[in-house]
């Protein structure tokens, strides 16, 4: 009687394991947007990510909602302490008024997390937060998060570029955040950077297209004007004595526009829309001239 002996071993399996379970804490979202708790100031936050004291940094990479992986003080087999941050940085933006909103961010071991904190009548609290395995940066913290204008001056929107890729190709992208109504909202998102090697062929470069975004105000207006380059990039460093050549000159020093279009934000759709007028008289112009590298 094979079928109810398993029946029962299952049965027997759930009850044991279901009470365990529900004891398990509830995870985080995985975000951006995060039930808001209070927090200490930024710059106390930041100060104790960078605490000599275990049980304070704990406490802070907790409410930075870093995952409960990383907050072993003492890793499986004698390792590291993960709790002790390789790098950390603090941002100020504004939201209603200055120095009203900001970011903490934080790298441990290979990955990035940055909280974001709102200042309101009863104190600072943390809404949300970006997290990226940035594994391919030399400096993962380097351009993670960016707070700059980009709708209405002088509020602050977040940029966050987070990267990945794998077997011969690298990808970065680019999302837009503003906060409304104290929560934070994607207005925008593309493709930052790509570059591809082609293992396959045999070669020692490969195709890199990148996105300019040049921030304007048009028609009275905040508009994003977007191009795509291509060019040809090395995609190992060149090394004679190993047999690895550059490309042809004339081919790395080849740059083409395959993308460009203007878009006006749309307040009644609350997002950025493609105009024609402007994409036309923009884009009308020769493509940007040097290296699709430079800024």
């Amino acid at each position: 009687m094979p079928y109810p002996l398993a029946i029962c071993t299952f049965a027997l399996i759930l009850l044991v394991t279901t009470p365990a379970a529900a004891q398990q804490p509830t995870p985080e979202p995985l975000g951006p947007n995060l039930p808001h708790l209070a927090a200490p100031s930024p710059t106390e936050l930041l100060n104790q990510l960078l605490s000599p004291d275990a049980a304070i940094r704990v406490k802070a990479l907790t409410l930075v909602a870093v995952a409960p992986l990383f907050l072993m003080t003492r890793t499986p087999g004698g390792g590291d302490d993960w709790t002790v941050p390789s790098e950390a940085r603090l941002f100020f933006g504004h939201y209603q008024n200055d120095n009203d909103m900001a970011v903490v961010a934080v790298n441990i071991h290979q990955y990035t997390w940055a909280s974001v904190l709102l200042r309101g009548a009863s104190g600072w609290e943390r809404i949300g937060r970006f997290v990226c395995w940035c594994r391919y940066e030399s400096n993962p913290m380097e351009g993670f998060i960016e707070l700059r204008p980009v709708l209405h001056w002088p509020q602050t929107e977040i940029l966050v570029h987070d990267s990945g890729g794998g077997s011969g190709l690298y990808t970065r992208n680019l999302s837009v955040y503003r906060i409304r109504n104290s929560r934070l909202e994607q207005i925008f998102d593309t493709e930052d950077k790509r570059v591809d090697g082609h293992p396959t062929q045999n070669t020692d470069y490969g195709t890199l297209t990148e996105t300019r975004i040049d921030y304007r105000t048009l028609d009275n207006t905040s508009a994003l004007a977007v191009v795509r380059l291509e060019s040809i990039e090395p995609w190992v460093p060149p090394d004679a004595s190993k047999g690895i050549y550059p490309p042809p000159l004339e081919v790395y020093k080849s740059v083409r526009r395959i993308g460009c279009e203007v878009l006006l934000w749309d307040n009644g759709k609350a997002a950025f829309v493609r105009s024609r007028k402007w994409t036309a008289s923009y884009c009308g112009q020769p493509p940007p001239s040097g290296h699709a590298t430079q800024k």
